[in-house]
């Protein structure tokens, strides 16, 4: 556990804030390459970049500081303290959300296809977060007797390593999602539900390890969240992949869709 990883001068370089500029760079560029595979221009996706980190870091602190505000009513200024770690990646997913929906309604993109192109990069973005989870010690498991158990500052005892559990299951995810766009995605934003619901069954059996409320002794909060997620999502995906099928000039893309009439291949659309 390492909270601080060095020093330079009299700044300290906090390893939570540096793992996060990491996942936002390798993001970035995992995104940029992957934009023409989607038929987005590559330059415009390094462009929508600085919208979505800010708007997915204001998203996932909002929402951790919602469902913690007993940590923080006290002290509301250390909202603020991002540096002790403390961010929901749901959140991130929402607040990004929103500022791709935004962008790609004012610039006529395609949102599904813009989805589509950060989805591997937000799998690989949350696997190098949760590293610097690990490092700062937030995020930690329930205690354990294993070998494998580590300790953290906020909690005594040996802990899971969590953090590193859900690392190693988004890595695997971003994988994935990179070999499931190229054969099996049919449609636009499929790829998008897809890293969803990779996210969701990484995070779902983690939970089981993870120290948080619990709504039974089975089941936490963030586990019930994940199953309405879930279905969600799935009936999306169905929904993308027969719309697609009902009407295949719509289904656009490289991976072996029909390109829609008033589609350029920058991605642009009317709708």
């Amino acid at each position: 556990m390492y909270p601080v990883l060095f020093h330079l001068g009299s700044l300290d370089i906090y390893s939570f804030g540096l793992m996060l500029s990491l996942a936002f760079a390798s993001a970035a560029a995992v995104a940029f390459f992957n934009a023409k595979r989607h038929g987005i221009d590559p330059w415009l996706v390094v462009d929508m970049c600085l919208y979505l980190y800010l708007a997915g870091l204001v998203g996932s602190r909002l929402l951790f500081v919602l469902l913690n505000w007993h940590e923080y009513a006290a002290a509301p200024i250390t909202i603020l303290y991002t540096w002790e770690g403390g961010v929901s990646f749901y959140g991130a997913i929402m607040g990004g959300f929103v500022a791709v929906l935004f962008l790609t309604r004012r610039r006529r993109l395609s949102f599904g296809r813009v989805a589509d192109t950060f989805a591997p990069a937000l799998a690989l973005a949350a696997g190098i977060g949760r590293l610097g989870c690990a490092l700062n010690g937030c995020c930690y498991g329930v205690p354990t007797d294993g070998a494998w158990g580590v300790f953290t500052r906020f909690a005594p005892g040996l802990r899971h390593p969590t953090q590193l559990y859900e690392s190693f299951a988004y890595f695997t995810a971003f994988v994935f999602l990179l070999w499931w766009q190229k054969r099996h995605a049919k449609a636009p934003g499929q790829v998008f539900v897809a890293f969803v619901l990779a996210y969701i069954v990484g995070r779902f059996v983690v939970e089981f390890f993870r120290d948080g409320e619990r709504l039974y002794a089975w089941l936490s909060l963030t586990q019930a969240a994940s199953l309405v997620i879930a279905v969600v999502a799935i009936g999306a995906y169905r929904y993308l992949g027969r719309r697609a099928e009902a009407a295949p000039a719509l289904a656009t893309g490289p991976s072996g869709q029909t390109a829609a009439p008033n589609e350029t291949a920058a991605g642009k659309t009317d709708a």
